[in-house]
């Protein structure tokens, strides 16, 4: 706007950009002929909700603050609306008060719901309530890792980006040893882009939700990753026979964080319980700050 010399009460031409986007493209009438008396909006320099400061990101302007209330309720609603976990029966309004009754802050609290929990809310009776909480359970049950990972509102990661990201890692643990060079470099993703993704699947509170939304009965989160059956370099992965270093998905994991092994391993994992054959550069699979517990 202020490039265009648009001001506060000028009337303007607009255009759906990308047939989506309200766009401005033009002025039809100046409300204020002249500079003297027209008054420019004013650009923030702190988040209207939290007070915090804000950066101007390609002319958008983004509160940095992981914490914003308002952009954890948006989150929130995000998560349980029709375009992402798809709740029934769980709209914006009942969002809202659940989080001003303190009952919700993360996206796990809402599959923890109880009827007792949405009681509470006005307008919401037991057998509603029962419904609600069916619904939620059965959306769950049936959400797949594109769905999960669009809902839980990834910076620079729309749905698109999501169902790659699911199409790339397949399982959670994959997910949270996210490596940057190898998803810029090998599937196309933008460096920026990834830099936000990876930055957002180390964040501890991040990882702590998706663990806990996995033991609440999310079930693309629950899907294991194989059995790792060796390890070597590409060359000697290829010679073996038989099964050498046995065992499971997670102690496979929990050497990763421990970070016992090098860069240059590579892992083949064989195919037990009809699950596939997967060889992984252990640049995918960079140790974070987890415990070994948590996978």
């Amino acid at each position: 706007m202020e490039e265009m010399g648009i001001n506060k009460g000028d009337s303007v031409y607009i255009e759906r950009g990308g047939d989506v986007i309200p766009k401005i493209v033009g002025i039809c009438e100046k409300k204020v002929k002249g500079s003297k008396g027209a008054k420019v909006f004013p650009v923030p320099k702190a988040c209207p909700s939290c007070s915090s400061p804000v950066d101007l990101d390609d002319r958008i302007l983004r509160c940095r603050n992981k914490k914003c209330p308002d952009q954890l309720l948006q989150k929130l609603i995000f998560f349980s609306s029709k375009q992402a976990m798809n709740f029934d029966g769980l709209g914006e309004k009942t969002i809202v008060r659940l989080v001003e009754l303190d009952t919700i802050s993360k996206p796990s609290d809402i599959l923890d719901l109880t009827p007792s929990d949405l009681v509470k809310v006005e307008r919401i009776g037991q057998n509603k309530a029962e419904k609600i909480v069916k619904s939620i359970k059965e959306a769950a049950h049936t959400a797949t890792l594109a769905q999960v990972i669009h809902a839980m509102s990834v910076p620079s990661c729309g749905k698109k980006c999501a169902e790659d990201l699911a199409d790339y890692f397949k399982y959670l643990e994959h997910l949270l040893l996210l490596d940057e060079e190898d998803l810029a470099g090998e599937y196309g993703f933008g460096l920026g882009s990834v830099q936000e993704i990876a930055a957002y699947f180390s964040d501890p509170d991040v990882v702590a939700d998706l663990i806990r939304l996995r033991n609440l009965s999310v079930k693309a989160l629950q899907k294991r990753a194989p059995r790792v059956v060796g390890h070597g370099s590409p060359e000697q992965i290829e010679q073996f026979e038989t099964p050498v270093d046995r065992g499971s998905g997670e102690g496979f994991f929990q050497n990763i964080l421990k970070g016992l092994y090098s860069q240059n391993t590579v892992w083949r994992a064989d195919a037990v319980d009809n699950r596939e054959v997967l060889i992984l550069p252990m640049s995918t699979c960079q140790a974070k700050s987890l415990s070994s517990q948590e996978l």
